[in-house]
């Protein structure tokens, strides 16, 4: 009879009723433990944010005059480049019409050769005749 009684009795529902640290305190009440602990990481958080963003500003500046002392080197640079190769240009044609290489003037060359071997065949010529 015991254990039927134990068996028919109604079996208790889990509290629903909310704890003391889900509950907002009250105002003008002291912070609990968690709030403070919760406060302090946070306040940790932001602290090293803060030094991050610092950081960030002050490198900003430096940067940022670097950046544009690089665009007008960059720019004087193309420049510069520019006219080392017209003047390159310049000094090539100077060279090509001083110096008859073969690699450089091989039409010329082979106009003159046509030239002196036709001026030796008529001399040949000419003495073969006589």
């Amino acid at each position: 009879m015991v254990e039927q009684a134990k068996r028919a009795a109604p079996r208790r529902r889990a509290s629903t009723r909310k704890t003391s640290a889900g509950r907002p305190a009250p105002r003008g009440a002291p912070p609990t433990r968690q709030a403070r602990v919760r406060q302090a990481g946070r306040g940790a958080f932001l602290a090293a944010l803060g030094v991050c963003g610092t950081a960030f500003d002050q490198v900003q500046g430096p940067l940022k005059s670097v950046e544009s002392k690089l665009k007008t080197r960059r720019g004087k640079m193309d420049k510069l480049y520019a006219d080392l190769v017209k003047r390159g240009a310049k000094v090539e044609q100077r060279v090509r019409g001083a110096i008859d290489l073969p690699r450089l003037n091989r039409a010329a060359r082979l106009d003159k050769a046509r030239a002196r071997f036709k001026a030796f065949k008529e001399a040949i010529g000419a003495r073969a005749e006589a």
